[in-house]
């Protein structure tokens, strides 16, 4: 008797450790069903490292191997003009030392030393004919030397949130402390791209520069980038970009096109044959195009409510005052898979620490792991009209000290709980009754038999 008790107690002991053990793995285990199965199937692509990126939204369409590093090659002259452009006017005249046309191998547009050239002109010469003089005589205009230049070029990256670049010349000679990866590289030519003349320059195909003081006939630049020109590799909706080649970084391509409403960048990098970046970059963009299209943030679930919306306390230091409005931009979009209804998207507040001091907020929309929108917000007090928050922030933030609020998740953890601890109860009070169900049976035919005798 004692031991059929026993060996019941210790199954009864084994049911109830088990039960636990589920309960714990349940809370540890994902809480939301796994998407991927109605995230777009992407095309296969020969390029070691991708990525595609929206520019207004900051969605990410495709990554492959996005965070490893490469040598970036003339792609480098993206970051080169952006500070260039961020820094000087493109009425300025670039003066060419000897060091700017000597020091560099690789190709050059023919600048002589002394020669003056017109900054906007220069510009040209670095995104069409991906002249490495020009280049280097820019980075010297800009940053006083080459040096103060390339401690200029590693700044901004850090700024924009790249975390595995360092660039160490302002045109991509090989170095092998130069260096970047296709997620940085978006991240770049995002925040290049939101530059009017920038569009401008990377979409020209052909330009002449006027005579300078030493050289008297024009001078024409063609682009390179053959997806832009009317070649075997047009693409109708492909608005600029810019192309990376030396032996040890092989084929590296930056690109610009917009359809429908969004504007893609597509980066390439590693690609072993000339012919490879331009179908790669094609089959993406058609890829994206078929199975994405772009939202207006006002027509998803927070819309223009979002000082109702609990995500954004006023009492939290970010805002300087209770009476506040808070809103979207006016363009505000995210870009949303065919195959996945907006309801599916999880969202989250996040803050970043600017370089004037301020505090940035915005909204990431995410389906799964995929990026969807990076959305900044707009404070206004009530009595100005001034924003106190805006936000240009790149494709992604490093920055640890979030402040992440997701109302779904939570939901579901909760609700996984409560059910976890219904089915433990239940099958507990099942193992209870089976287990002692044979012993009370037991004792009552003792009982009888004894009264008998």
């Amino acid at each position: 008797m004692l031991m059929y008790y026993s060996r019941r107690k210790k199954s009864v002991y084994i049911a109830i450790i088990m039960i636990l053990m589920f309960i714990f793995s349940s809370l540890n285990a994902p809480s939301l069903v796994y998407a991927e199965d109605n995230w777009p199937q992407a095309p296969a692509i020969s390029a070691e490292a991708a990525i595609v990126v929206e520019a207004d939204s900051g969605a990410i369409l495709y990554e492959k191997n996005s965070h490893d590093q490469h040598y970036p090659a003339s792609i480098t002259k993206i970051m080169t003009t952006l500070l260039a452009l961020e820094n000087c006017p493109l009425t300025d005249t670039v003066h060419f030392s000897k060091d700017a046309v000597y020091k560099v191998e690789g190709t050059q547009v023919g600048i002589t030393p002394d020669e003056d050239v017109q900054l906007d002109e220069c510009l040209y010469g670095i995104m069409l004919a991906s002249g490495n003089e020009i280049a280097y005589a820019v980075a010297e205009h800009v940053g006083g030397t080459l040096d103060n230049f390339v401690d200029m070029m590693n700044k901004r990256a850090t700024e924009l949130g790249c975390t595995n670049t360092h660039f160490n010349n302002p045109h991509g000679l090989p170095d092998e402390n130069h260096y970047t990866c296709a997620y940085d590289m978006a991240l770049i030519a995002r925040t290049a791209y939101k530059i009017e003349n920038f569009r401008t320059i990377s979409g020209t195909k052909y330009h002449i520069i006027p005579p300078t003081n030493i050289y008297p006939e024009e001078r024409a630049f063609s682009n390179h980038h053959k997806m832009l020109t009317n070649s075997q590799y047009h693409y109708d909706y492909c608005t600029g970009g810019k192309t990376g080649y030396t032996n040890a970084a092989r084929y590296n391509l930056v690109t610009f096109a917009e359809k429908d409403g969004m504007s893609l960048i597509c980066v390439i990098m590693k690609d072993d044959q000339s012919q490879f970046q331009y179908e790669d970059t094609t089959n993406l963009f058609n890829y994206c195009f078929d199975n994405f299209h772009k939202v207006d943030i006002k027509d998803t679930e927070l819309g223009n409510n979002l000082d109702s919306s609990g995500l954004f306390p006023l009492d939290n230091n970010v805002f300087p005052s209770d009476n506040a409005s808070i809103s979207f931009e006016e363009n505000a979009s995210l870009i949303v898979p065919n195959t996945v209804d907006i309801s599916q998207l999880t969202h989250n507040v996040e803050y970043k620490d600017n370089s004037d001091g301020n505090t940035d907020a915005y909204i990431q929309y995410k389906y799964d792991e995929h990026l969807l929108g990076d959305i900044p917000v707009i404070y206004q007090a009530v009595e100005s009209t001034e924003a106190a928050v805006s936000s240009s922030t790149p494709v992604a933030n490093n920055n640890s000290n979030y402040i992440k609020i997701n109302v779904r998740i939570i939901l579901y953890i909760v609700l996984g709980i409560i059910a976890v601890a219904l089915i433990a109860l239940l099958v507990l009070r099942f193992v209870l009754n089976h287990h002692f169900a044979g012993p009370l049976e037991f004792q009552k035919k003792n009982k009888r038999q004894n009264k008998r005798k």
